[in-house]
């Protein structure tokens, strides 16, 4: 995992549930670079929508799941 997929993650867990907006505001990356890196995360997930704005949501994964 690289600083820019961290930073994203670390982004999601400060903010909850955010648009890709939100995130590309709180990690200093575009909307488009932010939305590209989030697409192959596999730890995050669209929610929901809101005014035709995907929502994403981190996973809830138990601290002893075992890596893929």
């Amino acid at each position: 995992m690289n600083q820019k997929e961290r930073n994203l993650i670390q982004a999601l867990r400060d903010l909850g549930d955010a648009t890709i907006y939100q995130i590309a505001a709180r990690t200093g990356m575009t909307p488009r670079q932010a939305d590209v890196i989030l697409s192959y995360i596999h730890c995050v997930y669209i929610s929901g929508w809101t005014d035709g704005k995907a929502i994403w949501r981190l996973a809830d994964t138990p601290k002893n799941c075992p890596k893929p």
